[in-house]
């Protein structure tokens, strides 16, 4: 682990069937910390909320190290030349996200945070990396899909829920609730009735 901004090189021996993990420490605090905090980010607004969450009302930047944790997408082709560049773009695509997660972090306190990319599904991945880490808590966001959707396509907070050894916080934005429908004034003589009679 290197303390650096720039993201790793890529391993050379890279296979687009295996799954890949690349870490990085960006160190902004040498005090040790207490607990390590992960939160999973997708770009997503839900995970924009969930990190803004969680930098306001959780973590702790004077004792706790965050490990924010962005899963890509495994490239399923058949041998191409072209692979290694999905990769590699993917790769930068993630480690790109995970920096401005980084850079959105208060500068009124010094975080000790290190940014982990890893190629695979969302699900087993994030849940491998917190529990081998044995992470003290994970954060991530709800898409707030219905229950079919949910039903068709999985949740990934809901199997991080049931998956992850570590305690869970589901961060779920307040509802918007749709305006309020301007009702026309009572116009009483519109309808015939003639007010004191």
């Amino acid at each position: 682990m290197t303390n650096t901004d720039a993201a790793p090189q890529p391993s050379s021996s890279s296979s687009s069937a295996q799954p890949q993990h690349d870490e990085i420490h960006v160190l902004k605090t040498e005090k040790p910390h207490n607990r390590l905090v992960a939160i999973a980010v997708d770009g997503s607004k839900h995970s924009e909320y969930a990190f803004n969450w969680a930098v306001k009302n959780f973590v702790r930047p004077d004792s706790d190290q965050l490990m924010l944790i962005h899963a890509r997408p495994i490239v399923k082709y058949s041998y191409s030349p072209m692979i290694s560049d999905v990769e590699e773009f993917d790769r930068k695509e993630s480690f790109d996200l995970l920096h401005k997660f980084a850079g959105a972090l208060p500068s009124d306190n010094k975080y000790n945070v290190r940014l982990v990319s890893m190629s695979g599904d969302p699900r087993e991945t994030i849940a491998s990396k917190v529990d081998s880490e044995n992470a003290d808590v994970l954060i991530v966001g709800s898409h707030g899909r219905g229950p079919i959707r949910k039903a068709l396509l999985g949740s990934v907070s809901d199997h991080l829920v049931k998956h992850v050894k570590a305690p869970v916080i589901v961060s779920r934005p307040e509802p918007v609730e749709p305006p309020a429908k301007e009702v026309p004034p009572f116009d009483m003589l519109s309808l015939g009735v003639v007010p004191g009679f």
